[in-house]
């Protein structure tokens, strides 16, 4: 193999640079969104929080593993009660 089919593995263009940094820049915000809302159910949930999922959810968030949540209910003696607003901001 000679020193320049080598090289020519490694050529990307500025146009493939420009289409794959805001890709990858989605995935990641996506991904992080995904595992903020994961980690906030589990918490919820053993505190006693009732949640009930809908149907499905959008196509990017499902390829991530996230599930479409119809309602929480937090009952009044839960510890997750003064936490309504952070929940209501992670699912709207």
């Amino acid at each position: 193999m000679s020193e320049a089919s080598k090289h020519r593995y490694f050529r990307f263009s500025v146009r493939m640079l420009l289409i794959a940094v805001p890709i990858a820049a989605i995935l990641v915000w996506q991904a992080s969104i995904v595992h903020e809302r994961k980690s906030l159910l589990v918490r919820a949930q053993a505190s006693g929080v009732h949640v009930k999922y809908a149907d499905q959810a959008t196509l990017l968030p499902a390829l991530l593993g996230d599930r479409a949540v119809w309602s929480i209910d937090v009952p009044p003696d839960s510890e997750f009660y003064g936490h309504t607003t952070k929940l209501r901001r992670a699912f709207t």
